[in-house]
Formats: C-alpha cells, sequence, structure tokens
C-alpha cells in the first residue's frame, strides 16, 4: 500500500511540475484579468526530489513572424483570448493536483500555501521511500530465514535417514524384555546391538533380524531375560546411540 500511495503522490507532482514549466502566458503578453494572477511564488527547484522529464511549452510565434492574413487587430485579439484561456485551464488543473496533493499528505492545513503543501509532498515521498525500503529488507530477511529454515529441516530428514539416532521400544514382562530397535542400515549394526546386551549381562532369548529396502533400515526384535527394569533401560539408552 505505502509504494501504490508514494506513486500516486509522485504522479500527481509530475503534474503540476509539467504544468509549472508550460506557462505560456510568461514573456508573451501582459494580461491585467484578475482571474490569471501570478504563481510565480511556486519554487520549481523544491521538486527536485520527484522531477522527471518536463514537457516544455511551445512558446506562441512573436507578432512579426505571423503570415500577413494574422497581423489584423481581429486575429491578434482571438490569439491574445486563446493565451488567456490556456493561462485558466493551466492554473484550474494546477489548482486541482494541489487540492488533490493537500488531501493525501498527512501535517497540512485546509488554507495551507503552495509552498508549504510542496514541501510537506517532498519530506512526506522520502518518508514513504524508508518505510518501502525498511519492508523490502525486512521481507528478504524474512525469506532468507525461512530458506534457512527449510535447509535445516531437510538436514534433520538425512540425519535421520542415514542412522545416526535409533528407534528403541521395550516392553517388560517379569524378568524378561522385549526390544524392538530400528537403526539405518550399514555394517556391523546388528553387531553392535548385540554386543550391548552381553555388556549388561542380559541373556538373549531370541533374535531376529529383517531389512527395509523401502527406507533402508533394519529393524532388529530381542527378547532377553534382564532382571530388572533399571538393567533394560541401560541397555535402551545405549542402543539409542547406536
Amino acid at each position: 500500500m505505502n509504494i501504490n500511495v508514494c506513486k500516486t503522490i509522485k504522479h500527481v507532482a509530475f503534474h503540476i511540475i509539467i504544468l509549472e514549466n508550460n506557462n505560456c502566458m510568461k514573456n508573451q503578453i501582459n494580461t491585467q484579468d484578475n482571474d490569471c494572477t501570478s504563481d510565480q511564488g511556486t519554487t520549481h527547484n523544491t521538486w527536485t526530489h520527484v522531477r522527471e522529464e518536463a514537457i516544455p511549452c511551445t512558446p506562441l510565434p512573436p507578432t512579426n513572424e505571423m503570415p500577413q492574413a494574422e497581423k489584423g487587430s481581429t486575429t491578434s485579439n482571438s490569439a491574445r483570448r486563446d493565451v488567456i484561456q490556456m493561462e485558466r485551464s493551466r492554473r484550474d488543473k494546477m489548482t486541482e493536483f494541489y487540492t488533490t496533493l493537500q488531501s493525501m499528505v498527512p501535517n497540512l492545513f485546509p488554507k495551507a500555501t503552495r509552498t508549504r503543501i510542496i514541501d510537506e509532498t517532498v519530506a512526506h515521498i522520502k518518508r514513504l521511500e524508508e518505510v518501502i525500503a525498511t519492508l523490502e529488507a525486512q521481507k528478504a530477511s524474512a525469506a532468507a530465514a525461512a530458506a534457512g529454515e527449510a535447509s535445516n529441516a531437510g538436514a534433520a530428514a538425512v540425519d535421520i535417514q542415514s542412522g545416526r539416532s535409533s528407534e528403541v521400544e521395550v516392553s517388560m514382562a517379569g524378568d524378561t524384555a522385549f526390544f524392538g530397535i530400528r537403526f539405518a542400515s550399514r555394517p556391523g549394526v546388528v553387531t553392535k546391538a548385540l554386543e550391548v546386551f552381553d555388556k549388561h549381562k542380559a541373556e538373549v532369548l531370541a533374535a531376529a533380524v529383517s531389512c527395509s529396502d523401502a527406507d533402508g533400515r533394519v529393524t532388529v526384535t530381542v527378547t532377553a531375560s534382564v532382571g530388572e527394569k533399571e538393567v533394560s533401560n541401560r541397555i535402551k539408552e545405549e542402543l539409542m546411540s547406536i
């Protein structure tokens, strides 16, 4: 939304610049028309921040260069009226654009001068551009963080599949324990598991091994006489570290 507001304000300001640069009355005629009061108080240099390529005015040809047929008083008065009408139209459009800016730019009083409107507009555009730059930086940072999280999640999934963690389930019945163990398939993993039971002097009553080609993991089931539950817990901890 900030981007759209900034573009709209710049668009209106650009039209004001064009109208100011196309003052076809300047240095061509002198008129006492009350509707055509001079707007020279508006400073063009203030618009430097939003100025684009201005469209120059095409001046009226000097009287001595007009065709002979247009040198009559009637033609001269008609041309004068046309120029006055063009100037009135230009000023009306400028007033409309200044009113539009006044409605869009904050901190402006209802009767603010055109100079004040210009100054506040330029300041507001700068503030909007700073906000836009900040939001774009935050967006880029959030995208980078999301990409990093996705990468970490992928790395975690690879760790599980490569067998750096084991899954162990234990159930007890008296002094006998049933172990269901799943490892990633790698050389010597079953031997290491059975050595854990031997280390804790647990008698292996039965053992079975199966391998899944789908996920590349080995399942080992062991029924062992462990005596006490604490022994089965220690065996479980060591099996999970394999």
